[in-house]
């Protein structure tokens, strides 16, 4: 398998899987499936995340973009699936660490079921829409829209195939070895050796999509004015992109203009059909606008809809604290202690701050 592809694949939403056929999905069945993975990613196991999409049906997705795809970047593709599965769940619970992964709602879309879920961890927040088909007697997904991306999963895949297909690995134009390398050194945390290749490329090709979602994870740890320049840059340049929200809320909290960061999130939550999650975003806008008042319901709202959202409750505790609201604060605690995966350490920082509140 090319090594672009290998590394363009090992992205925190790519499993294995079995052969598929197309059956009728009821509600009740989609939403058995969501919650299932809700629960186990909830636990802290990937291993039902990974093998929830189903390989063979989404290579059938890029084959239909690409009919006359080489059978042998199909093997590539199969192989390097497989092989990745582990890191894949590496990675995956790495960004949902101190966060989540929740399922939002099952819906229907031209006639085909859908399951919308949101992560949240140390990469940030992010969407993920599984189209859904039933494989012998199990529900699984062909393709998946993720919004950091801000396209399909066989979309991009039938993109790199085109530029792939047929082509030698000694043979990889001065781009694609270009490309390779630049991911490479970002896999690699030496983001400022890939900004330099990033330099050197094509105009074009450091205009296209993906490279820039790229380019802004290498800017993010260069420096926020470089950063702010390539969320800024990438707002303007896909403004209707889903993934543009999710820039712009970093671009105008960086910018301190939490109005249009509390805009944005109000146009995200009515993109995905509302999720009380981005509750907790507008409370850290309200409390950096000094509404103290409007950040605290914004909390608690969110702690009444899901109290499991550990940096939620650690932001309600604190805000109580911080109100001199120490009832309130201990109340939650003790709720907080009850909470699976929950670990004395957990308090530590607000103890420290507060050391009323042990």
């Amino acid at each position: 398998m090319h090594k672009l592809l290998v590394v363009f694949l090992t992205l925190p939403f790519l499993w294995s899987a079995v052969d598929a056929q197309q059956h009728s999905i009821s509600d009740a069945e989609a939403l058995q499936a969501g919650h299932y993975i809700d629960s186990v990613t909830s636990s802290g196991s990937t291993a039902a995340l990974i093998h929830f999409i189903d390989l063979d049906s989404l290579l059938g997705l890029v084959r239909q973009h690409l009919p006359d795809l080489n059978p042998e970047l199909m093997r590539g593709f199969r192989k390097g699936f497989l092989e990745t599965g582990g890191a894949l769940g590496g990675q995956l619970a790495s960004t949902a660490a101190m966060g989540s992964y929740r399922l939002l709602k099952e819906y229907d879309k031209d006639g085909t079921k859908h399951l919308l879920f949101r992560q949240f961890g140390k990469a940030g927040l992010n969407y993920h829409d599984y189209t859904l088909i039933k494989v012998q007697d199990s529900i699984k997904a062909s393709d998946v829209f993720a919004f950091t991306l801000g396209e399909n999963l066989s979309t991009m895949l039938a993109t790199l195939s085109a530029r792939m297909a047929g082509v030698d690995i000694a043979k990889l134009s001065e781009t694609d070895r270009s490309l390779l390398k630049l991911t490479e050194l970002k896999n690699q945390k030496e983001y400022a050796a890939a900004k330099q290749v990033y330099d050197q490329l094509d105009r074009r090709v450091q205009e296209s999509k993906a490279v820039q979602v790229i380019y802004i994870e290498i800017c993010r740890h260069l420096g926020d004015s470089l950063y702010d320049q390539a969320l800024e840059h990438f707002a303007v340049a896909f403004p209707d992109a889903p993934n543009a929200y999710l820039v712009m809320i970093d671009l105008y909290y960086a910018e301190k203009d939490y109005e249009k960061s509390l805009a944005v999130v109000n146009k995200l939550d009515s993109l995905v059909g509302k999720d009380a999650f981005l509750d907790l975003y507008r409370g850290n806008f309200y409390k950096k606008m000094g509404k103290k008042d409007e950040a605290l319901n914004c909390y608690q709202r969110l702690y009444l809809s899901d109290p499991t959202l550990a940096i939620n409750t650690r932001t309600l505790i604190i805000t109580y604290a911080q109100a001199n609201r120490y009832d309130d604060a201990k109340k939650v605690i003790g709720e907080y202690k009850q909470t699976s995966g929950f670990q004395e350490t957990d308090l530590d920082k607000i103890y420290s701050a507060f050391p009323a509140l042990k």
